[in-house]
């Protein structure tokens, strides 16, 4: 595998995270994008193993913030 693959994995987790992380919402269609979108990035490099651990994290780091944020009343 070429190592500009990385850097691409890495440009492409970053937006995910970007566009998920900064517009928590409370709603099936919100959770469904997410897991929706994380399923198509990883067929983009062909279920390679590094871009699907990066999309589980980024889930689980999402679902994470999001139930801190109810914690706090934020939400």
């Amino acid at each position: 595998m070429e190592h500009n693959i990385y850097w691409q994995m890495y440009c492409d987790i970053w937006k995910y995270h970007q566009k998920y992380i900064n517009n928590l919402q409370d709603s099936n269609e919100f959770w469904d994008s997410l897991v929706s979108e994380g399923k198509a990035l990883s067929r983009k490099y062909n279920q390679n193993r590094f871009i699907v651990a990066l999309v589980v994290n980024e889930i689980h780091e999402i679902e994470n913030v999001h139930k801190e944020q109810q914690k706090k009343g934020k939400n």
